[in-house]
């Protein structure tokens, strides 16, 4: 990994440069895309209109990033897609998700339209190369492998639509998606996966957050369809290649997002909602009433990050993923009971 950066840090310079223009120039480009989030007194508190650019500006990193290894790191392509023609595909796969998300920023599509579409283009993906395919579950704690066989493609197509519904449920308040993200890079990076496109996507990641933090930006669904997809189709590809990385280890990155999600969906099911209405009765909803917003994404993020780690030392996943699951209750049935008081 040295080596490549070494190789490509007039590229990653470029690119930290481009990103300070763009901190710098933040409010005219906001104001020339145009799109906004605008606050109610229902579900939404920030105080004045943010802007929902933060995944138009890690997109256009990304597309950077492909021009730039297509025309100068060919065998990146090769390493990291196999093929050119998988390469193309993928480019115009997560385009396409991008475009999605932003269309729905800028114009709210139906929850219910937005998932069909995200669902065939997952499909294509899947289809279109075998490499971001879930062909079998590999766990830490069996020494057995279950292959999917006729059930391969459901199932991944499966996981895909939770972790991207799952990432996008998730970004609620500031900061929030940002350091999960950063997070999840560090894992990519720490197992050299796609590293130069991974290393594109912490710098702009990188400032995206500082901009969060400020209240500049916000991710937006394009952000989070986007990054989510991306990063289903760089662990899904590692996770075929690298019997280091296991069904469990990926579970246990995405476990309290995911919880949240099954939870809020049984909830408003329960309710006789859909599944995809707005609320606010996520995690990060019942924490912000009791906490400052930092307190609240450090609370978020150490129920993330202790069973990881812990994880690393047991080199089992089992334990970490109970201990997951216990901290994520207990946080809900404490605060949901103060909420309820």
């Amino acid at each position: 990994m040295t080596i490549l950066i070494e190789e490509n840090l007039f590229f990653l310079l470029t690119l930290i440069i481009f990103n300070s223009i763009i901190f710098i120039y933040i409010d005219k480009i906001s104001k020339i895309f145009d799109i906004f989030d605008f606050p109610d007194t229902v579900r939404k508190y920030h105080s004045m209109p943010t802007p929902l650019i933060g995944g138009l500006i890690i997109f256009i990193n990304f597309c950077l990033s492909a021009l730039y290894i297509y025309f100068f790191e060919t065998s990146l392509v090769y390493e990291y897609f196999n093929s050119s023609s998988n390469f193309y595909f993928f480019i115009l796969f997560s385009s396409t998700i991008f475009f999605i998300g932003i269309f729905d920023d800028k114009y709210e599509i139906p929850a219910i339209f937005k998932l069909f579409l995200v669902t065939i283009v997952v499909i294509l993906t899947i289809y279109s190369n075998e490499n971001f395919r879930i062909i079998d579950i590999r766990l830490s704690f069996f020494s057995d492998k279950l292959n999917l066989d006729q059930f391969a493609l459901a199932f991944t197509l499966i996981c895909y639509l939770l972790f991207m519904n799952a990432l996008n449920m998730f970004d609620g308040v500031n900061l929030q998606s940002g350091t999960y993200l950063l997070f999840l890079i560090i894992f990519l990076i720490s197992f050299s996966i796609m590293t130069l496109l991974s290393l594109t996507l912490l710098i702009s990641i990188i400032f995206f957050v500082i901009l969060n933090f400020k209240g500049k930006i916000f991710m937006g669904d394009s952000g989070t369809l986007f990054i989510s997809f991306i990063f289903s189709c760089f662990i899904i590809s590692e996770y075929n290649y690298n019997n280091l990385i296991t069904a469990d280890r990926i579970f246990l990155l995405m476990a309290i997002p995911g919880f949240d999600l099954i939870r809020l969906f049984i909830l408003r099911i329960s309710s006789g909602q859909s599944p995809f209405s707005a609320d606010r009765n996520h995690l990060h909803h019942y924490l912000s009433i009791y906490h400052t917003n930092t307190t609240s994404i450090i609370l978020i993020n150490s129920m993330i990050i202790i069973p990881f780690i812990l994880s690393i030392y047991l080199n089992n996943n089992f334990i970490p993923i109970i201990l997951s699951l216990i901290l994520y209750i207990l946080c809900i049935k404490k605060y949901n009971k103060k909420k309820d008081d």
